[in-house]
């Protein structure tokens, strides 16, 4: 299971990526 820190680094990392074109 996912640390809070992952999850965070996680979607943080997927919005990172959807501000790319």
């Amino acid at each position: 299971v996912p640390t809070k820190e992952q999850a965070d680094a996680l979607s943080k990392d997927l919005q990172n990526r959807a501000v790319i074109p």
